[in-house]
């Protein structure tokens, strides 16, 4: 992944809720903590994702 091509995704309180429970089952599951980061492509940059 080339991060000049990425930035943070700004996400909707909703949507956050549903990555943290997302987070929660998958640290469950595999017995280690799990934390996800939500990015979005850069197409300013001229490059599509």
């Amino acid at each position: 992944m080339y991060e000049e091509l990425y930035s943070l995704a700004t996400l909707r309180p909703e949507e956050i809720d549903e990555l943290k429970e997302i987070e929660r089952q998958m640290s469950e599951k595999f017995g280690q903590r799990i934390s996800l980061v939500a990015y979005q492509a850069d197409i300013s940059s001229g490059k599509p994702d």
